[in-house]
């Protein structure tokens, strides 16, 4: 009785899935550094924009004293 025997996948088959499987691991890897990148670039970038915010910041409180002095 043949019915309840599953032939077993060719090794082909498996070897195929197997490096398909490999290889999108690897561009999920790839695409994962390159997120991370992304995002310490922009870590980098917001860091720079937050300092110059609290440098204007001071820069206007500076001319809102001198402007108050003139009044």
């Amino acid at each position: 009785n043949l019915r309840g025997v599953r032939e077993r996948p060719d090794i082909a088959v498996i070897t195929a899935e197997r490096d398909r499987l490999q290889c999108l691991v690897q561009q999920l890897q790839m695409q994962v550094n390159e997120t991370r990148r992304l995002l310490v670039v922009a870590e980098s970038r917001a860091a720079r924009l937050e300092t110059g915010v609290l440098h204007a910041r001071g820069h206007i409180q500076m001319l809102k004293e001198r402007l108050a002095d003139q009044w």
